[in-house]
């Protein structure tokens, strides 16, 4: 989805909170650029820019307007940028979130990470947001901004505020601020990809499109909880750990991330969040 030319004001808000600044590390999770159509928009993005580092900063007109990489706008407020990406373009680091196995020099690097459309391309959702919590530094963010409802033929998969939920809470991330876009309007074909239109029991029906944007801080160094959707007082502790421990050995002990001796303590230090009365 990329970022439009005024994404960087939401850079300035997460500055003003102390979240974010010039130094900090940035992670974005797919190749990114920002979309500058027009003069004004170039002098806004200019003007952000400028208020962000505190001064003057030479942002040429002919390198700032029309898709810009990325990179290039990151950089010019003094953020360490880097991306990842299974399309080998320039700069980026190739890295395949489907799977686990960080390179060690990525994992608690980032002081932040964007996920500006991405990981709804992505058909193993554990595994990334597993990686994203990894590649986190202890006090990092994450930005999301991803389908919700609709969007059906855009990406693989639509997480639901369910799943956010669960996530945030699995895993004591701390919210700092969601949204829900107002639904927009698509029209019936635009649910069938083309290569599926042959297909007569498709009934074309209109339908809705909304992203959701959430930003939450990751509080401590503990590994991924998988976000599990059961109904914990029907399931019980008991297999509630078991399921936990399961999740945890092939996510952190069978790629090599962790010691089978360090799953225990990890299960109970999770069980203990989640079941404070258990």
């Amino acid at each position: 989805m990329g970022y439009l030319f005024d994404s960087v004001r939401t850079f300035l808000v997460l500055k003003e909170q102390g979240f974010v600044a010039p130094g900090s590390r940035m992670l974005d999770l797919g190749t990114q650029d920002f979309l500058v159509a027009s003069e004004a928009e170039y002098r806004d993005l200019k003007t952000d820019i400028e208020t962000f580092v505190g001064r003057p900063v030479s942002v040429p007109k002919k390198d700032f307007t029309g898709s810009v990489p990325a990179k290039r706008v990151f950089t010019a407020i003094g953020i360490d940028y880097a991306c990842i990406d299974v399309d080998e373009r320039p700069d980026s680091i190739y890295l395949d979130m489907n799977f686990r196995g960080l390179d060690p020099s990525l994992r608690g690097r980032f002081d932040i990470i964007s996920n500006q459309g991405t990981s709804e391309h992505l058909v193993n959702q554990g595994n990334c947001f597993a990686n994203i919590h990894d590649m986190l530094k202890p006090g990092g963010v994450l930005m999301s901004n991803v389908p919700c409802v609709g969007h059906y033929n855009h990406g693989q998969i639509n997480l639901t505020l369910k799943f956010w939920e669960r996530l945030i809470l699995s895993n004591g991330y701390a919210p700092i601020w969601m949204a829900l876009d107002v639904p927009q309007p698509v029209s019936a074909i635009d649910l069938i990809p083309s290569t599926m239109t042959g297909l007569d029991n498709i009934e074309r029906l209109s339908a809705d499109s909304s992203n959701f944007h959430i930003l939450f801080q990751k509080q401590g160094d503990e590994p991924f909880i998988f976000p599990l959707d059961v109904i914990e007082t029907e399931v019980g502790v008991a297999s509630y750990r078991r399921l936990l421990t399961s999740a945890m050995i092939a996510s952190y002990v069978q790629p090599g991330l962790m010691e089978l001796t360090g799953v225990p303590p990890a299960v109970d230090r999770a069980i203990a969040r989640l079941f404070p009365d258990a």
